[in-house]
C-alpha cells in the first residue's frame, strides 16, 4: 500500500481553506495522520493505516489530540474536492467510534455543529457530500445519547427540510416519540427512489464496500474480527445496502444504465461482505483443528522422586532409564510446539 512520506496541511492537495482570519493549520502527527488519510491523490480509497494511527494517538492524550483531530477534520471539509470531504467524514465518523466520549463531546458542542450545518448549507457542496454527512448525523444520534445535542441537531434539519437518506436509524430517529414525525416530503421516499437518491447509494455501497476491504485487509488478526468495532460497522453497513440496492434493482422504473450500475454495486457489497465470512470461517477452522489436536499432547511419564518444591520448572528423577531420559520426553516435544503454534 503506498504511503505519503510528505504532508501537505496548507493549501495543496484538498484545498483546505481558512476557518478565520487568524487561524492556522494544525501539525503534529494527529494532524499529519488525517491529512494523509484525507489526500485524494491516493491510489485506494482511503489508507486505513493512517485512520488508526491517529486514532491511537488521540485515544493516549484526549485533551490535546481531540480539538487537533476537530480543527484538522473542518478544515478537510471546508475543501473544494468532494473525494476529500468524503474522507474527512469516514475519517470523522470513524473517531466517533474509536475515540469515545471525548471526541464525541467536542463534536457536540455548539460551534462544532454551527459548522457542521453551514456545510450542509453550503450550495458548492457535493450531493453526494450533504448526503453522506445527513446519514452520519442521523447515526451519531443514535449512537451518542449524551449530551443530546446531537439529536436535536437532528431534529432541527428535519424541521428545516434536509432531506434525509432512508436508513434505518433516520426510520428510528423519526418514529421515536417526544417530536412529531416530519411531513414525508423532508425525507426521500423508500418506493420510488429519486435518481439522487440511487446515485447516493450506489456511490456510497462502492465507497463502503471497498473500505471494508481495506480494514478486512489492514487487520492481523482475523480471530479479532468479530469484537472489531470498526469493522463490524462496515459489516452492517453493507448489509444493509445490499438490501437496499435489492430493492433499488427489482423497482420497473430503473434505467438499464442505473441497473448496470446498480449490480455492480450490489456485486460489490456481496464480494466484501463474502470476504468477510471467508476469513471468518478460516479463523473457526482453525480453531477447530487446535481443539482436536489438543488431546493428543499428552504428559512425559516420569519416574522417580520430584523435587520438594513444587514451583519449580524442572523434576529431578533418579535413576531414570535410559528409554526415559531419551524417549517419551523428547517424543512429547514436536507435539506440544504444534500446538502451541495453532492456539497462538
Amino acid at each position: 500500500m503506498k504511503k505519503n512520506n510528505t504532508s501537505m496541511l496548507k493549501g495543496g492537495g484538498g484545498g483546505n481553506g481558512i476557518l478565520g482570519v487568524f487561524a492556522k493549520a494544525p501539525s503534529g502527527p494527529i494532524a499529519e495522520n488525517i491529512e494523509n488519510a484525507t489526500n485524494e491523490q491516493q491510489q485506494t480509497d482511503i489508507d486505513w493505516s493512517y485512520v488508526i494511527a491517529a486514532t491511537q494517538l488521540i485515544n493516549n492524550d484526549a485533551a490535546k489530540g481531540v480539538p487537533i483531530a476537530i480543527k484538522s477534520l473542518k478544515l478537510k471539509l471546508k475543501s473544494k474536492s468532494p473525494v476529500v470531504i468524503n474522507y474527512a467524514l469516514t475519517v470523522m465518523d470513524a473517531f466517533v467510534k474509536g475515540c469515545g466520549r471525548p471526541f464525541a463531546n467536542e463534536l457536540c458542542q455548539k460551534d462544532s455543529l454551527n459548522f457542521l450545518h453551514s456545510t450542509l448549507e453550503r450550495k458548492s457542496l457535493a450531493p453526494e457530500n450533504r448526503g453522506r454527512l445527513l446519514e452520519l448525523i442521523a447515526d451519531w444520534s443514535i449512537l451518542i445519547r449524551e449530551p443530546p445535542s446531537m439529536l436535536q441537531f437532528f431534529h432541527k434539519l428535519v424541521s428545516e427540510g434536509f432531506r434525509f437518506p432512508p436508513t434505518e436509524n433516520v426510520r428510528q430517529l423519526l418514529a421515536a416519540g417526544g417530536a412529531a414525525p416530519p411531513p414525508q416530503e423532508l425525507i426521500f421516499a423508500t418506493s420510488e427512489p429519486t435518481s439522487g437518491t440511487l446515485t447516493t447509494d450506489i456511490s456510497l455501497a462502492e465507497n463502503t464496500s471497498q473500505m471494508f476491504l481495506e480494514t478486512l485487509n489492514f487487520s492481523e488478526n482475523p480471530d479479532e474480527l468479530p469484537s472489531n468495532e470498526i469493522v463490524q460497522e462496515f459489516k452492517a453497513k453493507c448489509e444493509e445496502l445490499r438490501s437496499r440496492l435489492a430493492t433499488y434493482i427489482q423497482q420497473p422504473s430503473t434505467d438499464e444504465a442505473q441497473l448496470a450500475k446498480l449490480l455492480q454495486a450490489h456485486t460489490s457489497i456481496v464480494n466484501a461482505l463474502d470476504q468477510y465470512e471467508t476469513l471468518i470461517k478460516s479463523q473457526s477452522a482453525q480453531a477447530a483443528e487446535g481443539e482436536q489436536a489438543e488431546p493428543s499432547a499428552q504428559p512425559p511419564e516420569v519416574t522417580g522422586t520430584p523435587k520438594s518444591d513444587p514451583f519449580e520448572s524442572s523434576t529431578e528423577v533418579e535413576n531414570p532409564p535410559a528409554s526415559a531420559s531419551n524417549g517419551s520426553q523428547e517424543e512429547s516435544s514436536p507435539s506440544e510446539k504444534k500446538l502451541g503454534c495453532v492456539n497462538q
